[in-house]
């Protein structure tokens, strides 16, 4: 069962659109709580502080339950268990950010060496970008919303991402958890 859980993690990371679908499995949901608890874990052991794997793990809970209220909303009928397992592969993104985010943080002088500091900036919009793509894929094709559910959920997303951001800044997360 982990060696299936680790390969549906190499599809999310390779193939999403393989994995990004309302079919929910075992190996899925291994793979998906494997990334989240990886992503929070390892931001509470790098700032020692273990109130944030608490708080990495809830956010998570709150992404996936927002993202379930919208489908509530359009009556999509999926189960939280579906959001929760697809929502927790596109956290792939978020744990290389915490990882670089501590390279760069324990070598400064890489980020002042120009090209360098353009690179590492340009990887890291990379990763904004995959995370936005990836939140696409979760709503069409888990979801299977419409164009005009996609901004209306959008905006309803949003409106909640938003003050959890900000909660997980003040607690001291570096990288957002959502």
């Amino acid at each position: 069962m982990i060696r299936r859980g680790l390969i549906a993690l190499g599809k999310a990371a390779w193939s999403p659109l393989s994995v990004m679908d309302q079919e929910h499995t075992p190996e899925k949901q291994l793979a998906s709580l494997l990334v989240v608890l990886m992503t929070a874990g390892l931001t509470a052991f790098l700032s020692a502080d273990l109130y944030l794997l608490v708080a990495g793990v809830g956010t998570w809970a709150i992404a996936c339950g927002c993202i379930w209220l919208v489908s509530r909303i359009f009556r999509k009928g999926i189960g939280f268990r579906q959001v929760s397992t697809t929502w927790g592969l596109t956290y792939l993104p978020n744990l290389i950010c915490v990882a670089a985010n501590y390279f760069l943080a324990t070598n400064r002088h890489l980020t002042e060496l120009p090209v360098l500091s353009f690179l590492i900036q340009t990887l890291l919009i990379m990763l904004l970008v995959w995370k936005a793509i990836l939140y696409f894929i979760e709503m069409r094709c888990v979801l299977q919303v419409t164009g005009t559910e996609l901004t209306i959920g959008t905006v309803i997303v949003g409106i909640v991402f938003l003050p959890v951001m900000m909660v997980g800044f003040i607690l001291g997360l570096q990288v957002p958890m959502l």
